[in-house]
């Protein structure tokens, strides 16, 4: 199982790769 934070953090990631 993953972790909450490690979920929020490759979420934001993510996001931030989207938007570029």
């Amino acid at each position: 199982m993953i972790d909450k934070p490690v979920l929020d953090r490759a979420r934001k990631t993510l996001e931030r790769a989207a938007m570029e």
